[in-house]
């Protein structure tokens, strides 16, 4: 299913009309339309404003239409209607539209693209300090989120990967940051197969109440 078929099969599955999908965007019905038909690209702005503001999980979203594009290939379409997305919009290292569609579709890239789009935001966030907490937390979020990807230990050897463990472990030791920081810890454990102090975080997390979160570590 396309981008285009899925907005259209969620519209329908809400009852919506197209005048209901596009109610805070600045684009005409017309316009929609032709979106909903593939004769018109959506950026990503639009995009993740519209699943938003309609209650479209943006996880289940790209589920939907991944089989479609076929699922990880090198030549995925997906993965260029994605980064089409991103790049969509100036500099997207600094967008907030353009990270949040990094951060929830980053299973969808093949390794190597995501290594380097992944370089890409720890250039323009090396001096995280000099961000707002809002801006901080979106970043260290995408930083997690490149971690629960690694699908093999000797990945966390890569440049990136140790980059993500320093930024993680520079956050100030504030509760808005204890979970990001702890999971850091547990991947650095992790690469180092220090599977105790991985558990022992692991189970600390759990008892913090990040339940679902912890189901996720592998160790």
């Amino acid at each position: 299913m396309k981008i285009s078929e899925a907005l259209r099969k969620e519209r329908q599955d809400r009852n919506l009309k197209q005048k209901d999908m596009i109610k805070n965007l600045a684009i005409s019905k017309s316009h929609y339309s032709q979106i909903e038909h593939g004769k018109h690209r959506i950026y990503a702005e639009d995009l993740l404003k519209m699943l938003a503001d309609n209650n479209i999980d943006y996880h289940h979203f790209f589920d939907e239409v991944a089989p479609s594009y076929g699922f990880r290939n090198d030549n995925s379409e997906l993965q260029k209607e994605i980064l089409q997305l991103m790049v969509s919009q100036n500099d997207w290292t600094k967008n907030r539209d353009a990270l949040r569609i990094f951060g929830n579709a980053m299973k969808y890239f093949d390794k190597s693209v995501r290594r380097t789009l992944m370089q890409s935001v720890l250039r323009t966030y090396k001096r995280i300090d000099n961000f707002s907490d809002e801006e901080i937390i979106r970043v260290v979020t995408i930083c997690v989120n490149y971690l629960f990807n690694v699908d093999d230990k000797h990945d966390f050897n890569n440049t990136e990967v140790k980059q993500i463990f320093l930024l993680l472990q520079s956050l100030e030791p504030i509760p808005a940051f204890l979970m990001y920081k702890s999971l850091g810890k547990f991947y650095s454990a992790v690469s180092k197969d220090r599977k105790e102090h991985a558990k022992e975080i692991k189970d600390s997390l759990k008892l913090a109440g990040y339940t679902e979160i912890a189901k996720r570590l592998v160790i």
